[in-house]
C-alpha cells in the first residue's frame, strides 16, 4: 500500500476527530477528556503544521504543532500532536514507523519555509 501524507484540510476533521477520540479513550494519548469542535482545534493549531496520512480517501494517522503559550518568553516552542488510527494499528504493515519519520520531515521543511520559527 502507498501512503500519502498531505497537508490536514478542514474536509479531513471528521476523521481526524475520530482517530483523536481513539486516543482520548487510551488515556494515554492526552489529558482531554473530549476532542474539541473543528472551531476550537482549528483556533490552537498552526495552519502550516497539521498533516495527515492517507490510504486512499481514509486517514489514518494525523500530526499537528501547537504554540506551548502565547507569552512572548515562549517564542518558537511548539507542542506536538501526533495519532494514528485504530485502522492502521490493524494494518499487516504497520505504518507508524514511517508515517511518523515522514511527519516529522515533513514538519520540518514546512517549519523551514515559514521562516523558521513558530508564532
Amino acid at each position: 500500500m502507498e501512503y500519502v501524507t498531505d497537508y490536514m484540510k478542514p474536509e479531513d476533521w471528521q476523521q481526524v476527530r475520530s482517530i483523536y477520540l481513539e486516543g482520548i479513550g487510551t488515556g494515554n494519548s492526552t489529558f482531554e477528556a473530549d476532542a474539541p469542535d473543528w472551531k476550537k482545534w482549528d483556533s490552537v493549531h498552526i495552519r502550516e503544521h497539521r498533516l495527515v496520512v492517507k490510504e486512499h480517501d481514509t486517514v489514518l494517522a494525523w500530526a499537528a504543532l501547537s504554540p506551548v503559550s502565547t507569552r512572548c518568553v515562549y517564542s518558537g516552542c511548539g507542542g506536538t500532536q501526533s495519532l494514528r488510527g485504530g485502522r492502521a494499528k490493524r494494518k499487516r504493515h504497520r505504518i507508524n514507523p514511517a508515517c511518523g519519520t515522514h511527519n516529522l520531515n515533513r514538519k520540518g521543511r514546512a517549519m523551514d519555509t515559514a521562516g523558521g520559527h513558530l508564532p
